[in-house]
C-alpha cells in the first residue's frame, strides 16, 4: 500500500469515526429546537388561541352548523324513505 492509500484509508476511516458524532450533534440540535422554542410555541401562543378563539367559533358556529346538518340529513333520510 502507498503513501498515498494510506492517507485516503486513514481519512476515510476518522470521517466513519467522526459520522455518529456528527449525527448525534445534529440529533440534539433538533431536540434542543423542539423542546425550547416548539414547545414555547405550543404551550403560549398555540394554546391561548385554540383555548380562546378556537373554542368560542367551534361551540357556537360548529354546533349550530351540526345541528342544521342533522336535521338536512333527517330531512333526506325522509324524503328519500318516502319516495
Amino acid at each position: 500500500m502507498g503513501p498515498r492509500k494510506a492517507i485516503k484509508t486513514r481519512v476515510a476511516a476518522q470521517m466513519i469515526a467522526v459520522t455518529p458524532i456528527m449525527h448525534q450533534g445534529i440529533k440534539y440540535s433538533f431536540d434542543g429546537l423542539f423542546d425550547g422554542s416548539f414547545d414555547g410555541l405550543f404551550d403560549g401562543s398555540f394554546d391561548g388561541s385554540f383555548d380562546g378563539s378556537f373554542d368560542g367559533s367551534f361551540d357556537d358556529s360548529f354546533l349550530v352548523s351540526y345541528c342544521f346538518l342533522r336535521t338536512e340529513l333527517m330531512l333526506y333520510n325522509k324524503i328519500f324513505t318516502f319516495i
